[in-house]
């Protein structure tokens, strides 16, 4: 609605009232849905784009005015500036979406929809020969290569593939499914009931699994997931809590009927911990439901399909499908795992995952952390419940490598400097085969600086137990 006024007639503020109630019960967060269709649109802050002006005494009164896709000006009047604010923000949501820059259930668009004439017009640009000089040599050589290798006809460009899309997809949206990384396609009633039922009679010849003490808080666990939207898990060390609670809250949802709508994304700080612990969910929930599990890290992924699905990831990789997918839609809950390693990319991802709890009341999000300020986090995301998962206390007796060091019938060179500081492999295989045959049962555990190094070990422990590369 434009602002044209001199005086106010009072049939004009009822009516201009009554429009902006209308719209506000179309639009609940107008302000924050405003804010993201700018910025979806632009690629630039909101507020270069979005201004508010205050004015009026007993009656507040606020002009809004846009400056995008084109001037706008919006008055609404409200008993207190916020309400007055949103009134504006929520006239000015209709305003887009009277002009098509809303989908069918009031979300922005994507940044290319937004620019489709930018786009159309790089399309033009790149079918624009180019006239380059090529030495007579290289021509004979591609031509020789050519005929070797005939090259099929080019396909169409991705960008033609991605947005020429018919307008005869009702139920698609222009989102990409979080955890399959193709457009986003809500499940039917049929397609859900017919995966529920498939994982619940596959999660029946699942196999028991030796205790943790996060089993013992299973209940409370769930029990706080199911009654807030966030919840901060503070557990110690060795409980369990990275592999056993994804798997609590896809056992609850499968045994209750709600298999298919389960589909998680649970990030980790370091690429190795992602793949190593989707491996390890994987195997412990048995070859009938493995391929449930999946994980995507820079470079390398092996995604689930959709329905009953756990998807392990990067921080990074989550908040670049938040760009594709800003409301992740399609994604039940949302678990960060070591949130206390605090660095850039963890707290820019809590940032954005607060906005998305306030236009995606259907989505959960937990917090697992092992040290660090709990309360401060919990406090963060409006005071959420902590539950608190104890772990095993172990006796620890030290022993030292220069008195194993005989034993071995090694010796072991310091590093001259501190840039000299790679691990000796041989040697950390042989401590290991040392400790497996002379040491007590149970697992051994060693930290090495990198995936190479890791990889190297294995493949040297492999050797010596007689035990063929990729079968464990």
């Amino acid at each position: 609605m434009h602002s044209r006024e001199c005086r106010v007639d009072p049939m004009d503020v009822m009516g201009e009232d009554m429009e902006a109630t209308c719209a506000l019960r179309v639009f609940s967060n107008p302000k924050h849905l405003l804010s993201s269709v700018v910025q979806v649109a632009t690629s630039s802050n909101s507020k270069d784009y979005i201004h508010y002006q205050h004015m009026g005494g007993r009656v507040k009164t606020c002009r809004l005015t846009l400056h995008w896709p084109e001037p706008l000006t919006f008055v609404a009047r409200g008993q207190r500036w916020v309400e007055a604010e949103r009134k504006a923000a929520a006239l000015a949501c209709q305003r887009l979406k009277d002009l098509g820059l809303l989908d069918p259930h009031n979300r922005p668009l994507t940044n290319v929809m937004y620019n489709m004439s930018s786009v159309q017009k790089f399309q033009e640009q790149q079918r624009q020969a180019k006239r380059f000089e090529v030495p007579e040599h290289l021509l004979q050589r591609m031509e020789e290569y050519f005929c070797r290798f005939p090259v099929e006809a080019s396909t169409e460009s991705w960008y033609q593939e991605a947005y020429e899309e018919t307008p005869e997809m009702e139920e698609t949206s222009d989102f990409s499914d979080p955890i399959t990384g193709r457009r986003y396609c809500p499940l039917s009633e049929a397609e859900a009931s017919r995966i529920s039922r498939s994982l619940e009679e596959r999660w029946d010849n699942t196999v028991p699994l030796q205790d943790l003490p996060a089993d013992r808080h299973r209940e409370v666990i769930l029990s706080a997931i199911k009654q807030h939207q966030v919840v901060v898990i503070a557990g110690d060390t060795g409980c369990g809590k990275t592999t056993r609670i994804p798997r609590y809250i896809m056992e609850d949802a499968i045994l209750s009927g709600h298999g298919a709508h389960c589909n998680m994304v649970i990030t980790q700080p370091r690429r190795i911990s992602a793949v190593s612990v989707a491996h390890r969910v994987g195997q412990e929930l048995g070859p009938h439901l493995r391929r449930n599990v999946g994980y995507q890290v820079r470079l390398e992924s092996d995604l689930p399909p959709r329905g009953g699905a756990l998807l392990f990831c990067t921080v990074g990789v989550l908040l670049k499908k938040l760009q594709t997918n800003p409301t992740l839609e399609g994604v039940s809950h949302v678990v960060v795992d070591e949130v206390h390693e605090r660095d850039v990319n963890t707290d820019f991802l809590l940032i954005l995952l607060k906005q998305v709890l306030d236009v995606n009341p259907d989505i959960k999000v937990i917090l697992m952390s092992a040290t660090g300020d709990n309360q401060r986090i919990a406090h963060y995301f409006g005071d959420c419940p902590i539950v608190r998962v104890p772990g095993f206390m172990y006796p620890v007796k030290e022993h030292y490598l220069e008195d194993l060091l005989p034993r071995l019938s090694r010796t072991y060179q310091k590093p001259e400097s501190i840039e000299d500081c790679s691990p000796n492999l041989d040697l950390v295989t042989d401590v290991i085969l040392h400790i497996d045959k002379c040491g007590p049962p149970g697992g051994i555990l060693c930290f090495l600086p990198g995936w190479q190094e890791i990889r190297r070990v294995q493949e040297s422990l492999q050797e010596q137990w007689g035990i063929a590369a990729g079968s464990t």
